[in-house]
């Protein structure tokens, strides 16, 4: 996986051009050419490669963040168009956080239900409640999947 911060080409950058049979990547901003030597940024969210200009950092911050790994590990860039799109995508992203938690509690519920299903059923073979009763729990639990 590429670095975030790079002094020179990462290899997660959306627009390339050819030279010589080459990829070369290029900015996905100004589609300026990013050299090896050249500082770029990755978009945290599109994985765009963008030059140093065109992700509007400073030299120092970008020096600062490149060198620290503990920084880094925690500061999340995002390029002008994703910081735009990102609002309707947090709300897309705690819905479906919403809904995952929502999902694993529904199979909490559907396993304890088949956990009592078959405690009826081992009680019922044993006569203590009538196999009818067990029966219409058990379709009751497999409805609930």
């Amino acid at each position: 996986m590429a670095q975030k911060f790079s002094d020179g080409i990462s290899n997660m950058a959306a627009t390339v051009t050819r030279s010589k049979g080459k990829a070369i990547p290029c900015c996905c901003s100004c589609s300026g050419k990013i050299r090896a030597d050249d500082k770029s940024m990755t978009c945290d969210f599109c994985h765009g490669c963008f030059c140093l200009k065109c992700s509007s950092l400073s030299v120092g911050l970008f020096d600062l963040l490149s060198t620290q790994k503990d920084l880094s590990d925690s500061f999340m860039w995002f390029c002008a168009g994703c910081k735009r799109a990102l609002p309707g995508v947090k709300n897309i992203l705690n819905t479906v956080t919403n809904t995952d938690a929502r999902q694993k509690v529904m199979e909490n519920d559907v396993a304890e239900l088949k956990n009592q299903v078959r405690i009826l059923n081992e009680k019922s073979s044993s006569t203590e409640i009538p196999s009818t009763d067990a029966g219409n729990l058990e379709k009751m639990a497999e409805e609930a999947v």
